[in-house]
């Protein structure tokens, strides 16, 4: 009976393991995550084929922000873009053009994120008044403060020029770019 007995305990205790890990599988697909607020993080509202658009009176600025889809999340008021497009025109200024696989906008709605494929396109900027081609993987824009940021690896072109970085820093206002390391340029006349 002994030995009978020690040949089945293996079998025994895998059976256990198993059980308990259906179990822990079933108990962890119950609970429902809850923000600080109470709040489920899901959607509130989807909408496909986004177009929003704001036109500044005092600046004349117009921006229009595009999706093929938009969710809206009520816990956190956020707003979660795929294939998201935002264009910006102004008298006398350049037009600017951003786009990528996803996006996200901020609760305040000051702060955009582009996930994925990044592509930012400012048409005759700088002093060489060719367009700025601007390629990444993530790039935050923060409206209000006219900049943007990106940690990632950074290619940008203008006509024959080229930077390409492990980061980057722009601010409209001062008209500067700030590059992190590495940094290797491509500088042709």
């Amino acid at each position: 009976m002994y030995r009978t007995w020690r040949a089945y305990l293996p079998l025994t205790l895998v059976v256990g393991v198993a059980a308990v890990s259906l179990w822990l599988k079933d108990v962890s697909l119950l609970g429902v995550v809850l923000d600080q607020r109470g709040f489920r993080h899901e959607p509130g509202m989807i909408i496909e084929g986004l177009r929003l658009s704001e036109i500044d009176r005092k600046s004349g600025a117009a921006q229009v922000l595009t999706a093929d889809r938009m969710t809206h999340f009520l816990d956190d008021d956020t707003l979660h873009l795929l294939e998201p497009r935002y264009d910006r025109v102004q008298a006398g200024a350049p037009r600017l053009h951003i786009e990528s696989r996803r996006g996200l906008v901020s609760e305040d709605r000051d702060n955009f994120y582009f996930l994925g494929a990044v592509r930012l396109q400012r048409d005759e900027a700088g002093a060489f008044g060719l367009p700025l081609l601007l390629t990444t993987e993530y790039l935050r824009v923060m409206l209000s403060a006219d900049q943007v940021r990106t940690d990632k690896p950074v290619s940008v072109r203008q006509g024959k020029n080229r930077i390409d970085a492990g980061g980057m820093e722009a601010d409209g206002k001062a008209r500067a770019m700030i590059f992190t390391a590495p940094v290797r340029s491509v500088y042709e006349n």
